[in-house]
C-alpha cells in the first residue's frame, strides 16, 4: 500500500531538509493551517486529493497535488521564500527503502517526479501570501 496521503509528512520533511528554506522558517512548517500568531515567514502545506492513472493491467501511478502557502512579513520575503520552497520541491525523485529512518515495516512510497502546477499570490492582513501548486507522482 502507498502512503500517499501522508504526502504532507514527506513535503515537510523536504523543506525542512533545504537549507535555504529552514534557515528563514526553522520549523514553521504546517500541515493545514499555522496558529494564529505564528511568526512569519511560515509555511502551511495542504494535500489537495490524489488521482490515479491506470493501465489494463491496474494503476500504476498516483498524483498528488499539494498547495504550498508561503506567508511572509514583506512582499519580497514571501517572492524569495517561494523561490526556495520552488528549488526544493521540484523534480523530486525519492524512495523511502534509501531514507536512513526507514523501517522493514513502513509503506513505502516512491516519487518519481514533482512538478509546479500553477502559483498565485495575494495579500490577507498585512501579510503577503505566495501559494504554489505542486504535483507529485507517486509509485
Amino acid at each position: 500500500m502507498k502512503n500517499t496521503l501522508l504526502i504532507n509528512q514527506y513535503v515537510r520533511k523536504f523543506l525542512l531538509e533545504d537549507k535555504k528554506v529552514s534557515s528563514k522558517v526553522f520549523d514553521r512548517v504546517f500541515p493545514l493551517d499555522a496558529l494564529q500568531g505564528t511568526s512569519l515567514p511560515f509555511i502551511v502545506i495542504t494535500r489537495q486529493s490524489t488521482s490515479f492513472d491506470s493501465s489494463k493491467d491496474g494503476y500504476y501511478e498516483e498524483i498528488v497535488p499539494v498547495q504550498v502557502t508561503i506567508v511572509g512579513k514583506s512582499y519580497n520575503e514571501a517572492v524569495e521564500l517561494a523561490n526556495d520552497v520552488r528549488g526544493a520541491l521540484e523534480h523530486i525523485d525519492y524512495n523511502t527503502k534509501y531514507d536512513d529512518n526507514h523501517r522493514e515495516d513502513d509503506d513505502d512510497i516512491i516519487i518519481t517526479d514533482s512538478k509546479l502546477t500553477g502559483c498565485y499570490e495575494s495579500l490577507y492582513n498585512s501579510a503577503y501570501i505566495q501559494q504554489l501548486d505542486f504535483e507529485f507522482e507517486i509509485q
